[in-house]
């Protein structure tokens, strides 16, 4: 049965809508937990203005480096990883849509193997108030 046939056609009809963020005081260990506990691939965090993300593979990269001690590591907030000069927590831009958008004009901006395959739905606000994955529009 397709999308059109059942009525959900919007991010709203298929976003999850207890979503889990970070914020950027938080300490990577709490990150690390959340991601682990839930299976999460990407957690948002809101910081400078925007959203971004923190990835699965970001935090191994950044937790996995040579000669680090990984308890100093873990403690770190989210925002001063991020903004370790070398070998710092990498964040993705976070792509954002509005809970109204059509979800079929959100895939023609869409090509398979991009990095990031989390939306963010946001209010006019920018708080988050959902998140959409390939995952629920299976």
């Amino acid at each position: 049965m397709g999308t059109q046939e059942t009525g959900r056609i919007t991010v709203a009809d298929f976003m999850v809508k207890a979503s889990v963020s970070i914020e950027p005081w938080q300490p990577v260990a709490y990150a690390r937990q959340l991601m682990l506990m839930h299976s999460f691939s990407f957690l948002p965090v809101f910081m400078e203005g925007g959203w971004k993300l923190v990835s699965e593979l970001a935090m191994a990269k950044y937790l996995n480096k040579p000669n680090a001690e990984k308890k100093k590591l873990l403690a770190n907030s989210i925002d001063d990883a991020s903004k370790q000069s070398e070998c710092g927590l990498q964040l993705i831009e976070a792509k954002t849509v509005q809970v109204s958008e059509v979800v079929s004009e959100i895939f023609k901006n869409v090509t398979v193997g991009q990095s990031s395959t989390l939306w963010l739905a946001v209010d006019e606000n920018k708080r988050l108030v959902g998140v959409l994955s390939p995952f629920e529009l299976m």
